[in-house]
């Protein structure tokens, strides 16, 4: 028997004022425990259709749980109201199939410490079920008006199966550890998702934090968001994002330069994801954003396979750098080229490609280079020779070279069938700064 509980709270007095959210643990807090069950068999049909439970009880502050809680699905509509910061610190929060639950203006669930979630939509053989469970705002206007779900729990069991949350990514939500953007889901632990759907955030769509770690990825469909649909650490997109190509669907109409998978975090090393070597870029429908330029250090390798689309900060360069085998490998076609642009279409908005080992496998075929400073650099550091081939490549609008060098003697540069146009420097006889001819 399904037993639905009444929730009562128990108030914590503190010297903050009512009504005003805080972090600390013993500031202006709730605690909630669960009250008598209520077996629905007893339940008239009155009951069926009151207004939803308010699990907060009107509270618009932090309020904290410690104790197993099931949500179900037990009324026509809206199931449950949600007017504060909901909290889970232990326990598990179970949500099963069909439940509503509706978030009013700034409020929040965050999933921390001892605590994880299982919200179990169901399928139906590959299919998702109707309906799913939905966490949504109470704006009538239609516009994000809550803050979104939080997951940094360390528990394998963190569960999303056929979810959808919308209207979220209002205001960041308030966390001591992990500052952030405004998002719909934010995640800096472990989590399993199986069928998600997030629709109108008004920030991020999936903000993923440098601790996390998918158990599965499948059947994820982003929609319109006003900042990036998706924004993680660069590893996780070379590794994990990659091996989940098709997994994960972007379904935006915008075209502005955040309708991309938005990457932070600089340094790609065999120290990362249990000692990962090889890092791998995959064509995913959308650009990819680069907020830190990335750097590949020791024995580290990184692949960028055809179709990819990559949008630079300001001042932000991709460098291969110390290690005799640091390696970055461009494979574009002439159909699905690669291509590197800068947010800006500046000549010399970001530094370019640069390299500084000298393995055979820094090969660049069929790529795109605007609006950096020197497009390709051979930066010949400690004497080491560096070696670059660069085949059938566009290398456009810079303010140097379009490929440049530090000597020439230090270098070992192949290239044919390449095109540098608008170059700020470089010539075809200049074996220093080739640029503005064709080959």
């Amino acid at each position: 028997m399904r037993n639905i509980f009444v929730l009562s709270v128990i108030a914590v007095l503190t010297s903050c004022g009512a009504g005003e959210s805080s972090d600390d643990p013993d500031a202006n807090t709730n605690e909630v425990v669960p009250g008598e069950p209520v077996n629905p068999e007893e339940m008239t049909d009155d009951t069926q259709t009151v207004a939803a439970i308010d699990l907060c009880e009107g509270s618009t502050a932090t309020v904290r749980f410690r104790e197993d809680m099931t949500l179900s699905n037990h009324a026509v509509g809206v199931d449950y109201v949600v007017t504060c910061s909901m909290q889970f610190l232990d326990g598990r929060l179970t949500i099963e199939s069909g439940t509503e639950v509706v978030f009013g203006s700034a409020a929040s669930l965050r999933i921390t410490d001892d605590s994880e979630i299982r919200a179990l939509g169901g399928y139906d053989g590959a299919i998702r079920t109707s309906p799913s469970i939905v966490f949504r705002g109470d704006s009538e206007s239609g516009q994000p008006s809550w803050n979104g779900l939080s997951i940094g729990s360390a528990s394998v069991d963190n569960y999303l199966e056929n979810v959808e949350i919308r209207d979220a990514g209002f205001q960041p939500i308030s966390s001591i550890f992990f500052p952030s953007g405004p998002s719909s889901l934010l995640l800096n632990n472990r989590l399993t998702i199986k069928g998600l759907t997030i629709e109108n955030s008004g920030g991020h769509g999936l903000y993923l934090g440098g601790e996390a770690v998918f158990g599965q990825l499948q059947d994820v469909v982003i929609g319109e968001t006003a900042r990036h649909p998706l924004l993680l650490p660069t590893f996780i997109a070379a590794t994990q994002l990659t091996e989940n190509k098709g997994n994960i669907v972007f379904t935006s109409s915008s075209t502005d330069n955040f309708q991309s998978v938005g990457l932070e975090n600089l340094y790609l090393d065999a120290g990362l994801l249990g000692g990962r070597s090889n890092y791998v870029f995959e064509d995913h429908g959308i650009p990819y954003f680069s907020y830190s330029g990335i750097a590949v250090n020791g024995e580290a390798a990184i692949s960028i396979n055809s179709g990819v689309d990559f949008i630079v900060a300001a001042g932000k360069k991709f460098r291969s750098g110390v290690g005799s085998g640091a390696r970055i490998a461009i494979a574009g076609t002439s159909a699905e080229p690669v291509t590197f642009r800068g947010a800006e279409p500046i000549a010399g908005f970001w530094d370019g490609l640069e390299y500084r080992t000298r393995t055979s496998l820094n090969k660049i075929d069929h790529v795109v280079i605007e609006d950096a400073v020197n497009g390709i650099y051979l930066a010949n550091q400690f004497t080491q020779v560096v070696s670059v081939t660069v085949n059938d490549s566009l290398i456009n609008n810079t303010s140097a070279c379009g490929i440049g060098m530090v000597q020439n003697a230090g270098t070992n540069l192949v290239t044919s069938g390449n095109t540098y146009t608008n170059n700020g420097q470089g010539d075809m006889s200049d074996p220093l700064c080739l640029g503005n001819f064709v080959e």
